[in-house]
C-alpha cells in the first residue's frame, strides 16, 4: 500500500470512520467507560503519557476539533497530535489489508486498550507513514502472514527491505516507574501531616536502595517516615529499603511557581518530583540508589530483534522508538559537542558486528511534537539513521544521509565498554530568572526624596513595578509593604499621572488583602479607592472605582448578614453608569447588575434589573456583554418560571437562543435545559424530547460540569416521557445515548445518573423481552458500584440489580442460575449481614424456593418457604404480605409434587383464608392459583 496526502477534512474524516468500524462501535464505547479518560477544565486529557487516552479523547471529540479545509491538524491541542496521526495510519491501511490482516489489526487495537496501551502500534503505522513517504510500497507483513517475524515489507522498483519496529518508554529499567510513583504521591496528597507552618514548605528526599514497593502497607511507611522526618526535621531510616531525608524549608511561595521549579527539576534530574497544592504543602524528592538498566533492556531489545525477527534473504532495518521524550531530550541523545553520543555508542554496538550482516540500517526515533507552518499543522518526530558497517546487501539504503557507524574508528566492542558509563544529558532550557529591581536601594531612594517630578514619577512607577512582581510572585504580604511604601510617599500628589498611578495602587493593595484573607482589610481598601476616587471622570481610574465597587460586593455577599449591603453595592455602579456611560466600562456594569439580579431572588426587583441589563446592552457586539445579556435573559426566565409564568418564561429561554454572539458560561445549553422543564410541565412534551435531543448533542466532555449533570438529567426525563407513551424502544435509546455520553465521567453526580438510566434500562429492556441485554445492564450496576467509586448507597444499587438479575434470569428459563443470584442477596443483605435489606432478603428467600420448586428440588423449596415465615411472616410491610401468599403456594406446590397432598391442602385454605379478600394483583393471582389448585386436589 502506499499512503496518501492527508491535507483535508474529508479524508480526515474517512479515516477515522474506518478506524471506528474496524473496532466495532460498541467494543470500542465499552472500553472507553471501563477505561475512563481525566480531562482538565478545557477538555484535554490531563495525563499525556499513555496514547490510549488521548485516541479515545480524539475519537470522541472530531466534532469539538472544528476540523477545517485549511489544515487538518490546524486547531488542534498539542497533545492530541500522535493520537490523530495514529488515527489516520491505521484508517489508511484498512482498505489495503486482507480480511485476516484486519482481524489481526483489531485485535491488537483491543488489547491495546485493554492492557498497556497502544503505543507499540502506534509506532508501527509511524514507520509504515515514514517508508511510504520515501516513495516505498509498504506491505504489513506480521498483519498479513508472510514469511519471517518482520513488521514491514518495503519494495519500490528492484528494492526490497524488511523492517522491524521496536517501542520502549524512556523510564525503561528504571527503580521507579512513573505509575508506581504516583500510587505513594496520592497516598502523600491524602495522609502527610508531618508540617504545621504555614509560613514554609519542608523539602524532602525519598531514598530507595530498591524498586519502589507499592504495597499498601509499604506505601504508608513511606508516607509516615516523611511525616517524621519533617516533624523532627532530621531523617527517617527505614531499614535497608529507604531513607528520608529533610532537606531544609523554602518561604510559602505561589503553587504555579513552585510547580514550575518542581518540573525543571523533574525534567533536569530525571527525578520523580512531588509538590502538593493544598496545605500543608510539600515537596518530595524520589529516587533510588539502583541502577538504571535502560541501556541493558534497549541492546537486548536489539539483539533479539537483529536475530530473530528477519528472513536474512534482504536487507533488514531496525527502527527502535524512544517513548516520553521531549524533542530536547531526544536531541541531547543523538548529538553530542564532543565525543559520541549515546545513539552514536549503542548503533556501533549493535552494527559492528559480524553476526548481523543483514542489518542495512538502524533507526532511533523519539520526541514527538506538533509543527505548525502558517494555519498547517503536522504530527512529527526527531530521527538519527545508522548505516550498518557490514551489511552483505553491499550500499543499498532505504533512508538516504543515513550516518556511518564506523566513521569514529571505535569499534562495537569498545563501544559496549563505553555504553555503561554513558550518562543520559537530558538538557533543557533554565527556568525563568527572577527579575531584578529597576534601581538600587539608594538610588530609589534618592528618587523618592527628589524634588524633580520626572524623578518622582519615575520612583513611584518603579514602586508600582515592584509590588507587582511580588504579587506575581505569589508574595502578597510583601506587595501591600511595597504598595504601603508608594502611597505614603506620593499620596499628596495631584498630578493626574500620580492620580491613575495611586488608584491602580490603592486597588492591587485592597486584592493583595483580599488574597491573604483580610476581607475588612480588603472592604476599607476598596472604599478608599471609591471615597478618594469616585467623582473622577477619567476612565482609567473610573475602571478601578467600577471593579473596588464590584469586588466589594462579591466580599459582602459571601455573609447572608450582608447580603443588601452587596446588592446596594451593586446597585451603586448601575447608577453611576447611568450618570456617565461613557466612563465606567460596561462590561463590569452588567455584570454588577446581573449579580444584583440574582442576590434579589425570585421578585419582580430582579426582573427590573435583568431587563435594565438587556435594555442598555442587547445591542452591543462585545462577547463579553453579549454573554451578559444572555445570562440576563436566562435568569429572567428562572424567576418566571419560579412565579408559574410560562409563557413569559418560553419567551425568556427562545430570547437567549436567538441572542447572537456564543456565550462562555453555557447560557444557550441552559437556556434549553429549563425550556424542556417548562414545556414539561405545560404538556408539550413532544417538544420537550425534541429539545432533548438538541440539548445532549450540544454537549460534549469539555462542557461544564454543572451542564453535563444537567444534560443526563435531560435525558432521563426524555425517557421518562417516551415511557409514558409507550414507546419503550425509543425509551432504551436515551438510556444508550446517556451512558455513551456520560458513562465515562468521574463526577460523583453523574455516576449517580448513569446508575439510575442503567438501572431504568435494564427494566425496559425487560419489558420488552430482551433478558440477555438486561442481565448485561444488571451486571454494569454491580460493576459501577462496586468499589471506592460507588454511590453513597451501593449497597441498594447492588440489591436491586441482582434481584433485576434474577428475575431475566428465570424469564430465560435459567432457573438454576436465578437460584443461585436469589443465594447471593440473602448472604449479602439478609439478617446479620454487614449491609442488611431485609425486604429484598426475604423477596430473594420466597423467589429462591419458587426457583427450587421449578427445578424439582421441593425438600430445599419447603425450608426457604419455612424459613422466610418464620423470620418475616409477623411484619406488616405490603411486601410482606405479597410475600407471603408466594410462600405459601410455593410451599403447597412443593408439597403436592412431594403428594403430601393433607398438608398442602391445609396451606391453600390459608391462602383462601388469609388473603381470600384481595383485589390487587399480584396476591389477587397467588389466590386464584390456590383455589385452582385446591378444586384439583379435591376432585382427585
Amino acid at each position: 500500500m502506499r499512503y496518501r496526502s492527508r491535507s483535508n477534512a474529508a479524508q480526515f474524516s474517512s479515516d477515522v470512520a474506518a478506524f471506528v468500524n474496524l473496532l466495532g462501535p460498541a467494543e470500542y464505547l465499552e472500553r472507553l467507560r471501563i477505561l475512563g479518560v481525566g480531562l482538565n477544565q478545557k477538555g484535554y486529557v490531563t495525563e499525556t503519557d499513555d496514547l490510549r487516552f488521548s485516541l479515545e479523547l480524539q475519537l470522541l471529540n472530531l466534532e469539538l476539533l472544528r476540523i477545517r479545509e485549511k489544515g487538518v491538524f490546524a486547531g488542534m491541542p498539542g497533545q492530541l497530535h500522535e493520537a490523530a496521526d495514529f488515527a489516520l495510519g491505521v484508517g489508511q491501511t484498512i482498505p489495503h489489508l486482507s480480511e485476516r490482516a484486519r482481524s489481526k489489526l483489531r485485535s491488537k487495537l483491543l488489547s491495546g486498550l485493554k492492557t498497556n496501551g497502544l503505543r507499540p502500534l502506534q509506532h508501527e503505522f509511524r514507520i509504515a507513514g515514514t517508508v511510504s513517504n520515501h516513495g516505498y510500497d509498504v506491505t504489513f507483513a506480521d498483519l498479513e502472514g508472510e514469511e519471517g517475524g518482520f513488521d514491514f515489507l518495503a519494495e519500490r522498483d528492484d528494492k526490497a527491505f524488511e523492517i522491524e519496529g521496536k517501542c520502549v518508554p524512556a523510564y525503561s529499567g528504571q527503580a521507579i516507574l512513573p505509575e508506581d510513583a504516583e500510587k505513594l504521591f496520592l497516598g502523600l496528597a491524602q495522609k502527610f501531616s508531618g508540617w504545621t507552618d504555614d509560613t514554609s514548605i519542608p523539602i524532602l528526599s525519598v531514598t530507595l536502595s530498591r524498586r519502589l514497593d507499592v504495597n499498601q502497607s509499604a506505601i504508608s511507611a513511606l508516607i509516615e517516615g516523611c511525616n517524621n522526618a519533617a516533624r523532627t526535621r532530621t531523617s527517617a531510616v527505614l531499614g535497608d529499603y529507604a531513607t528520608v531525608t529533610f532537606l531544609g524549608a523554602v518561604p510559602e511561595a505561589s503553587i504555579d511557581r513552585l510547580s514550575e521549579i518542581v518540573q525543571i527539576d523533574r525534567i533536569s534530574t530525571w527525578a520523580n518530583v512531588f509538590l502538593s497544592v493544598t496545605k500543608p504543602r510539600v515537596v518530595v524528592r524520589l529516587e533510588s540508589t539502583r541502577s538504571s538498566k535502560f541501556v541493558p533492556n534497549i541492546l537486548a531489545t536489539l539483539s533479539v530483534a537483529a536475530k530473530r525477527q528477519f528472513s536474512g534473504t534482504r536487507p533488514g532495518i531496525i527502527w527502535l522508538h524512544i517513548d516520553y521524550l521531549d524533542p530536547v531530550s531526544f536531541n541531547s541523545l543523538a548529538h553530542s559537542e564532543k565525543g559520541f553520543s549515546f545513539f552514536d555508542l549503542l548503533a556501533l554496538a549493535v552494527l559492528d558486528s559480524p553476526k548481523r550482516p543483514h542489518i542495512s540500517q538502524l533507526v532511533f526515533s523519539g520526541g514527538a511534537h506538533l509543527v505548525r507552518r502558517n494555519e498547517y499543522a503536522r504530527s512529527s518526530f526527531k530521527t538519527v539513521v545508522y548505516n550498518g558497517p557490514r551489511c552483505q546487501f553491499g550500499s543499498t539504503l532505504l533512508f538516504p544521509h543515513g550516518r556511518n557507524a564506523l566513521s569514529s574508528g571505535v569499534t562495537g566492542e569498545k563501544a559496549k565498554q563505553l555504553l555503561p558509563a554513558a550518562k543520559l544529558s537530558f538538557n533543557i532550557a533554565s527556568g525563568p530568572k527572577e527579575i531584578s529591581t529597576a534601581a538600587t536601594s539608594a538610588f530609589l531612594h534618592h528618587w523618592l526624596t527628589s524634588s524633580n517630578p520626572v524623578q518622582r514619577r519615575a520612583a513611584a512607577t518603579g514602586l508600582f513595578a515592584k509590588a507587582l512582581r511580588l504579587s506575581e510572585q505569589g508574595h502578597s504580604a510583601a506587595a501591600v509593604v511595597t504598595y504601603d511604601t508608594l502611597l505614603r510617599q506620593f499620596a499628596a500628589e495631584s498630578e493626574a499621572n500620580f492620580q491613575e498611578l495611586i488608584a491602580a495602587a490603592l486597588f492591587n493593595r485592597g486584592n493583595m488583602l483580599l488574597e491573604l484573607g483580610k476581607h475588612d482589610d480588603a472592604l476599607l481598601a476598596y472604599e478608599t479607592v471609591v471615597s478618594r476616587f469616585g467623582a473622577s471622570d477619567i476612565p482609567l481610574i473610573a475602571e478601578k472605582v467600577a471593579r473596588a465597587l464590584y469586588n466589594s460586593a462579591k466580599i459582602l455577599e459571601r455573609d447572608p448578614a450582608r447580603t443588601k449591603e452587596a446588592i446596594d453595592t451593586y446597585e451603586q455602579i448601575g447608577k453611576r453608569f447611568q450618570t456617565s456611560p461613557h466612563v465606567y466600562p460596561p462590561e463590569i456594569v452588567a455584570q454588577a447588575l446581573v449579580n444584583m439580579g440574582v442576590l434579589l431572588g425570585t421578585t419582580e426587583a430582579a426582573i427590573r434589573v435583568y431587563d435594565e441589563v438587556i435594555e442598555n446592552f442587547a445591542n452591543s457586539t462585545q462577547e463579553g456583554l453579549r454573554s451578559q445579556v444572555k445570562k440576563a435573559l436566562l435568569n429572567k426566565g428562572r424567576v418566571l418560571m419560579a412565579t408559574d409564568r410560562a409563557a413569559e418564561a418560553l419567551d425568556a429561554f427562545d430570547a437567549v437562543l436567538a441572542h447572537p454572539g456564543t456565550s462562555q458560561a453555557g447560557s444557550e445549553l441552559w437556556a434549553m435545559f429549563w425550556k424542556m422543564s417548562v414545556l414539561s410541565s405545560i404538556g408539550r412534551e413532544h417538544e420537550a424530547a425534541e429539545l432533548c435531543d438538541k440539548l445532549v448533542e450540544s454537549i460534549d466532555p469539555t462542557t461544564e460540569l454543572r451542564l453535563r449533570e444537567a444534560g443526563a438529567h435531560a435525558l432521563l426525563t426524555k425517557a421518562s416521557i417516551l415511557k409514558a407513551r409507550g414507546d419503550r424502544i425509543g425509551e432504551v435509546a436515551s438510556y444508550d445515548t446517556l451512558l455513551w455520553k456520560f458513562g465515562i465521567d468521574s463526577d460523583r453526580e453523574l455516576r449517580v445518573l448513569v446508575i439510575a438510566a442503567q438501572e431504568q434500562r435494564a427494566e425496559a429492556l425487560t419489558s420488552l423481552g430482551r433478558h440477555v441485554e438486561a442481565l448485561s445492564a444488571c451486571d454494569n450496576v454491580i460493576a459501577r458500584c462496586n468499589g471506592k467509586e460507588g454511590p453513597p448507597n451501593s449497597s441498594e444499587h447492588v440489591a436491586w440489580a441482582l434481584s433485576a438479575k434474577a428475575f431475566a434470569l428465570a424469564r430465560e428459563e435459567r432457573s438454576e442460575d436465578a437460584a443461585e443470584v436469589c443465594s447471593e442477596i440473602i448472604r449479602l443483605f439478609g439478617p446479620g449481614s454487614p449491609t442488611p435489606l431485609l425486604e429484598r432478603a426475604g423477596r430473594a428467600l420466597v423467589e429462591r424456593a419458587a426457583h427450587f420448586c421449578d427445578l424439582g428440588h421441593y425438600e430445599e423449596a419447603l425450608s426457604d418457604c419455612d424459613t422466610f415465615l418464620a423470620t418475616y411472616q409477623s411484619l406488616a410491610d405490603r411486601w410482606i404480605s405479597e410475600s407471603v401468599a408466594l410462600a405459601l403456594l410455593t410451599k403447597s406446590l412443593s408439597l403436592l409434587n412431594m403428594e403430601r397432598s393433607t398438608e398442602a391442602t391445609d396451606v391453600l385454605n390459608k391462602i383462601l383464608t388469609c388473603f381470600g379478600g384481595e383485589t390487587e394483583p399480584p396476591i389477587r393471582d397467588y389466590v386464584a392459583a390456590a383455589g385452582d389448585l385446591l378444586r384439583d386436589t379435591e376432585s382427585e
